[in-house]
């Protein structure tokens, strides 16, 4: 039976999320991506552990990173990445798959994606991991305050005072197309376009947030 999420194309977007689910599932686990038995007539038996499931589009998780745009990525998303590079992960009909340590032979997709646990465990634990990380909540809880604090002082300034929320989005059939140069492209239009509207002439100030979050 074909597992139709193989054949899915997800966004971006989607993409990056799912990596950050994989990274952080292995990081709160000791388990391996598979668990595998050699049997006695040579055969070897694949169960799923609790990590499999993460693994469905390792794939396009893969294609995500693109050299020719220098994107910002996340700690998860450079430990994935650095994970696969370093032990040198190849494309194969049944999905990704590594040389075994000696380098005289390919080892299975399911065996290759325990190599790329591992190593995605070992970087995670490495201090540059945890300090990104931190400065990244650190920023995090930064910018909150600072928004907080800007709304305040807005209100307290202004005695009549609407606050409106405007969600906009794309079209299911036209996220799984973008990527986030697009979507900042979208945005700079946008501002364009209302900074030159009469009806935003009383605009005291705009805070945009993009979601779901992107690399």
């Amino acid at each position: 039976m074909n597992n139709r999420k193989h054949n899915t194309h997800l966004s971006q977007s989607d993409i990056a999320l799912q990596i950050e689910s994989l990274v952080q599932a292995i990081e709160r686990s000791d388990t391996p991506a598979y668990r595998i038995t050699h049997k006695r007539s040579g055969y070897e038996q694949v169960e799923q552990t609790r990590l499999s499931r993460y693994f469905t589009n390792v794939q396009q998780m893969y294609n995500l990173f693109d050299d020719r745009v220098p994107y910002d990525y996340s700690e998860h998303l450079l430990a994935f990445r650095e994970a696969w590079e370093y032990i040198g992960l190849q494309r194969s009909p049944n999905g990704p798959v590594c040389m075994s340590e000696t380098g005289t032979y390919w080892l299975s997709h399911q065996q290759s994606m325990n190599v790329l646990t591992e190593r995605i465990r070992e970087l995670t634990r490495q201090r540059r991991y945890q300090r990104k990380a931190g400065d990244r909540a650190y920023e995090a809880r930064k910018q909150a305050t600072e928004i907080i604090a800007y709304t305040d002082a807005v209100m307290s300034l202004y005695s009549r005072t609407t606050v409106i929320r405007l969600d906009l989005y794309y079209r299911p059939e036209a996220q799984a197309r973008l990527r986030v140069e697009q979507v900042f492209e979208h945005l700079d239009d946008l501002i364009d376009k209302h900074s030159r509207q009469p009806i935003f002439e009383h605009l005291i100030a705009d805070s945009t947030v993009i979601w779901p979050p992107i690399p």
